[in-house]
């Protein structure tokens, strides 16, 4: 649930248009619509948000979603990389935006954050990080707990902490 208890709810979407394909968040209101002051405007006729925002840089698959307490949208999960499974976590603010005070720049490197950071324990060998749970705590740091797969048939609990 997100502030002002809405709902908030992230996964895929294909529609067949490559502008509307990739990895979304949607947010409904409490009485289960469509939450149309969120997310951007993919429908260039109306000037009006659509409810959700798409993400269509890479191929992400989102597990988890949490609101921190100034409402931005903490959403984990895993993406898929030369090396395997790696682990992703995206931040959105409140209207559903991509959070680019977050996260390194590297997509492209132009000097702004790209408002997500994807870990990756070792790039040099195939190994699997992946996301299961996303939370905030008091002070506002970011904990996300899943699986990280070092020997191809072992899984070892993960938790990785990130500052706000």
């Amino acid at each position: 649930m997100g502030s002002g208890d809405k709902i908030i709810v992230a996964g895929w979407i294909n529609s067949g248009m490559s502008t509307l394909q990739g990895t979304a968040i949607w947010r409904y209101n409490n009485s289960g619509m469509l939450d149309t002051t969120f997310g951007g405007d993919l429908d260039p006729t109306d000037s009006v948000p659509d409810g959700y925002t798409v993400f269509n840089d890479f191929e992400a698959v989102p597990t988890a979603v949490a609101v921190d307490q100034s409402g931005r949208i903490l959403m984990a999960g895993f993406t898929v990389t030369a090396s395997g499974f790696d682990m992703v976590l995206f931040r959105f603010t409140a209207s559903g935006a991509l959070d680019t005070t977050f996260g390194r720049d590297v997509s492209p490197a132009d000097g702004v954050p790209d408002g997500f950071v994807i870990y990756d324990h070792d790039p040099s060998v195939t190994d699997n990080e992946l996301a299961r749970a996303v939370h905030v705590d008091a002070f506002g740091r970011i904990l996300v707990t899943g699986a990280v797969d070092l020997s191809g048939s072992t899984s070892t609990l993960a938790v990785w902490r990130f500052n706000p």
